[in-house]
């Protein structure tokens, strides 16, 4: 792929500061589960932009609101699989 291994190594780096992998010695990296963190207060405010935006888009493709409701509780029964 042509990418330089210190770009690489630096990803890797960002993704471990941040709590998505760890370094398993002699195997790598690992993806780790996600964890919570903040109040639930704190991680809605965080959510909220992402639905907003997806909700616009939505009614911009001139889908109704029981159509964007029922994609979106699609999408949550399937994550939950």
């Amino acid at each position: 792929l042509e990418v330089n291994m210190m770009t690489v190594s630096k990803a890797y780096s960002n993704l471990e500061s941040e709590g998505l992998v760890e370094r398993v010695r002699g195997m790598g990296m690992r993806v780790l589960k996600p964890v919570a963190s903040g109040t639930i207060k704190q991680r809605e405010e965080k959510l909220l932009p992402l639905i907003e935006s997806a909700v616009t888009r939505g009614l911009q493709l001139g889908l109704s609101e029981d159509q964007i409701i029922s994609l979106m509780t699609s999408v949550l029964k399937e994550r939950k699989k």
